[in-house]
């Protein structure tokens, strides 16, 4: 079961609540592409210390870590809010940054020893999302060796920075144990039953495999959405455990009767949670798209049959999303990724995680972010869905996605007058944005102008 709660339950604290903790605790500071920093910066032969935890426990714990990071005059790098937090824990800022939330930066190995265990009882008492590819020190702080490098390119020096975990041990000064390097490493096997042989996707918000399925000795492929505790957790104190529950639920009602990845089965634990979907062959538009444009084409430049086929894909897209709203549902993530050709040139709709089911009103509240470039501005502002509009905004940027290099300016002066007027209507305000059926009444005339 998936929690439910009320944007009042919200247990993030005020989105100015790092930078008054700054104020108060007397740290001169500096703000920077969401991160605050103090101090000064050294990232040659030295070690970084990163520590996470849940944005929830941000406040809790940061008061003690920062009091003590101030009487040793450390320097770090801290979120610049709890949104930027959230972003952090999710993946948002790239699987590089994942679960970082706050860096320090120490200057010997003697410090960053000290360091380490003076803050390791403050933060064994949280929980946090696991950082990737960096020394386990504990339960919470993770650490990487930082240097810089020069090297000679066409005739000039260049320097680049490396962060990562020695190779010579002898240059390790924690004590460390097998679980500190292969904490992260992906299962041999999930569920008792599932082989990965592919990562597909892997971010804050956990990882999608394509595996290979024992059951009955099948060995057919499958996919598997794998999510461990606190992974891509949201202010309300959900986390991918919480998403994957509530996919379940929703392609179980609608697998029969909306074209999407079967589920073979659902199961959650403790710590984790798998969601197993049929292996549908197919290549999402985003892969299409990419092709055309490394053949050279373009929209103004593909003939009329790819031209045709192109339109003729989404409408099939506008058609399932079409019968998605028809029974009440809103996507809330349609994108160039979340849908599948298959070579039959069937249209197969992916990832129901941020669904919203409006009759029932569930999730509530529901979850957060999305595609960027694809999200509406009302999704981004973390308004409630009362009806189908986010779905009326994603379409026009799907179009435009579907068009192989299609830029501003030619939406502006594009000779298809008639698509470039449906991007530019569906990227308007809410009550502005015209229906599905005229958009795809739209398109239909347009697919006939091109076949006369």
């Amino acid at each position: 079961m998936i929690k439910e709660a009320t944007i009042s339950e919200s247990i993030s604290p005020s989105q100015t609540a790092y930078i008054d903790l700054m104020h108060e605790l007397g740290l001169e500071f500096t703000i920077s592409n969401f991160w605050i920093f103090h101090g000064t910066f050294s990232y040659d032969k030295t070690w970084l210390l990163f520590v996470s935890y849940r944005v929830s426990d941000g406040i809790k714990i940061l008061k003690p870590l920062l009091l003590a990071l101030k009487k040793r005059k450390c320097s770090f790098r801290l979120t610049q809010s709890p949104q930027t937090n959230y972003g952090v824990n999710c993946g948002d800022f790239g699987i590089n940054e994942l679960g970082k939330s706050l860096t320090i930066f120490t200057k010997s190995d003697e410090e960053a020893v000290e360091i380490y265990q003076q803050l390791k009882p403050i933060t064994d008492v949280v929980d946090g999302p696991q950082i990737l590819g960096c020394l386990k020190l504990s339960k919470n702080i993770y650490a990487l060796r930082s240097e810089i490098h020069n090297f000679n390119q066409i005739g000039s020096i260049s320097t680049a920075m490396s962060m990562q975990i020695p190779k010579d041990k002898s240059l390790i000064p924690f004590k460390i144990n097998k679980k500190s390097y292969n904490y992260w490493k992906p299962k041999k096997i999930i569920g008792r039953c599932y082989i990965p042989i592919k990562i597909i996707s892997q971010h804050g918000k956990g990882t999608t495999y394509k595996a290979i399925s024992l059951k009955h000795l099948s060995f057919k492929p499958v996919i598997v959405k794998h999510g461990k505790m606190y992974e891509g957790e949201d202010h309300w104190g959900r986390d991918i455990r919480d998403r994957l529950s509530w996919e379940h639920q929703l392609s179980i009602e609608i697998q029969d009767h909306i074209p999407t990845a079967k589920v073979i089965e659902y199961r959650t634990n403790r710590t984790e949670s798998w969601l197993v979907l049929e292996f549908v062959e197919g290549k999402t538009i985003s892969s299409i798209i990419d092709e055309l444009i490394n053949q050279n084409l373009s929209w103004a430049t593909l003939n009329k049959k790819s031209k045709i086929w192109l339109l003729s894909i989404y409408l099939k897209i506008l058609d399932i999303i079409q019968n998605l709203h028809n029974r009440r549902i809103v996507h809330r993530d349609i994108s160039d990724r979340n849908f599948l050709i298959t070579p039959t040139d069937q249209v197969i709709i992916l990832d129901f995680e941020l669904a919203h089911a409006l009759v029932a009103k569930k999730p509530m509240p529901p979850f957060q972010l999305g595609t960027a470039g694809y999200v509406s501005p009302e999704q981004l502002n973390f308004e409630i869905p009362n009806d189908i509009s986010p779905d009326l905004y994603s379409p026009a940027k799907l179009l435009k996605a579907n068009l192989p290099e299609v830029k501003e300016e030619i939406i502006r002066k594009s000779l298809d007058r008639d698509l470039s007027e449906i991007i530019c209507s569906t990227l308007d305000t809410p009550k502005k944005r015209p229906p599905l059926q005229l958009i795809k009444n739209t398109i239909e005339q347009k697919i006939k102008s091109y076949e006369i």
